[in-house]
């Protein structure tokens, strides 16, 4: 084959020696490439979806360990620190264990609300060297420490919990259980660039599929797809939090409207849980009932939310509760997506 260096996939025919043993040659551009020579020995891992990694057992391929991002020309006053942000969580979601950031300005308050956010969105991220020119941070946790399905159980059990935390506040008339559920937020951002690292580090195959708990690549998508629809919900719930937050006075004179609120949010959490449920246990039947059930019920309950709110005057109010609908709304559609995922996912 002429043209195997530009070929991902290369056909090799097994060839029969020795009367019993089988044996097939290696793509001569890899073995070229690795250095490799007769004589020298490979490791071959099976993997659980029953395909074959060969890789040499004195060159196994490593994760990329360090990163620099130069902060200068990134730091400026209309993107302040975005871009640098942006830069870092790419080398975290890249792997890279080492990640270090220099400044040629020194600007301590900016380095302290980097430091801030960068200990807020990605876990397992800390500062290991400061000097006036420059922050180094080490990812020190390992991606084997949870499997995929842990993770989406964590992130489920965060933002259910947000959730749940919401109807407390409406029946208790409490700001500050509505403010601290508005900062549990960033913790199922955490998990979600983790998964995300995870996943990457795995389709770089720096690490085998099985060490997060998955049997095969063919499963990455859809675990992405479920892992951003929980962050989205979280974000949603976050939302809700927020603009309750500016209701919590009326709620004594609207008790009606508000109970009304409250049991369209114990619905339509329940029926997130049930749809991560049935995709963390493979649950082919329940996810059908979801998509088929619980998209018809929220219709119902908006129907009825809205003749109930079609006689404020108050155009304040409305405007606010209309957005909590709407981010009610969106958390369905994604639990809708996550039942999806867990049909896609169980085909046979």
């Amino acid at each position: 084959m002429s043209n195997e260096r530009d070929l991902k996939e290369i056909i090799r025919k097994i060839q029969l020696m020795g009367g019993s043993s089988l044996i097939v040659s290696l793509p001569k551009n890899w073995v070229k490439n690795i250095g490799l020579k007769p004589g020298d020995y490979v490791c071959m891992v099976i993997e659980e979806d029953k395909s074959l990694r060969i890789f040499p057992t004195s060159s196994k391929r490593q994760k990329p360990v360090g990163t620099v991002v130069v902060a200068e020309k990134m730091c400026t006053k209309e993107y302040g620190n975005y871009m640098v942000l942006r830069e870092v969580i790419s080398r975290y979601l890249a792997g890279y264990e080492l990640i270090t950031i220099v400044f040629n300005n020194h600007d301590p308050e900016n380095r302290r609300l980097l430091k801030e956010i960068i200990s807020k969105k990605m876990i397992g991220v800390e500062v290991i060297d400061e000097v006036q020119d420059r922050i180094t941070f080490q990812v020190l946790v390992s991606i084997e420490g949870l499997s995929a399905n842990k993770i989406i159980q964590r992130m489920c059990y965060v933002t259910s919990g947000m959730l749940r935390d919401i109807i407390t506040a409406l029946e208790n008339y409490d700001k500050k259980l509505l403010r601290d559920v508005i900062d549990r937020d960033d913790n199922v951002d955490k998990f979600y660039l983790y998964i995300l690292r995870q996943l990457n580090i795995v389709t770089r195959s720096y690490v085998s599929i099985n060490k997060v708990g998955l049997s095969s690549v063919e499963e990455i998508p859809q675990y992405i797809m479920v892992a951003k629809s929980i962050e989205r919900i979280a974000d949603h719930a976050q939302k809700i939090a927020s603009n309750l937050l500016k209701l919590v006075d009326d709620i004594k004179s609207k008790e009606e409207v508000f109970n009304k609120i409250k049991e369209i949010i114990i619905s339509v959490q329940g029926t997130f849980k049930d749809s991560v449920k049935a995709f963390i246990e493979r649950k082919r039947e329940l996810a059908h009932h979801l998509l088929n059930a619980r998209a018809k019920k929220f219709a119902e309950n908006e129907a009825k939310w809205v003749n109930k709110v079609i006689v404020l005057n108050d155009i304040r109010m409305f405007a606010l509760l209309r957005l909590i609908l709407d981010s009610l709304q969106r958390i369905t559609d994604y639990s809708m997506d996550i039942a999806e995922a867990t049909i896609d996912l169980t085909v046979k």
